[in-house]
């Protein structure tokens, strides 16, 4: 990986596990359902954020790997969306 690429995955975790600190603050505090909510729907918009900055660093990966090995690239490509689908 990158080190522009890792830097961001990094900030991204930064940002999820802020979020997560603050659900537990609000959880704690006795917060209602709905502010705790919203918070959560962050959480989950920002994991999908890194899960896409993820399986993007991924394919570029195999794919450069299986250029420069002279593989068959519908075959890697075929390999990467079972990974990406496997875990839907």
């Amino acid at each position: 990986m990158l080190e522009s690429e890792k830097k961001l995955v990094l900030n991204q975790l930064h940002h999820i596990r802020g979020h997560i600190n603050g659900i537990e603050n609000m959880v704690n505090e006795g917060k209602d359902c709905p502010v705790v909510l919203i918070q959560v729907a962050a959480v989950t918009g920002s994991m999908k954020k890194l899960e896409l900055m993820i399986t993007k660093h991924m394919a570029e990966q195999c794919i450069d790997r299986a250029i420069a090995e002279g593989r068959d690239l519908k075959q890697e490509i075929d390999k990467i969306l079972d990974n990406v689908f496997k875990y839907r």
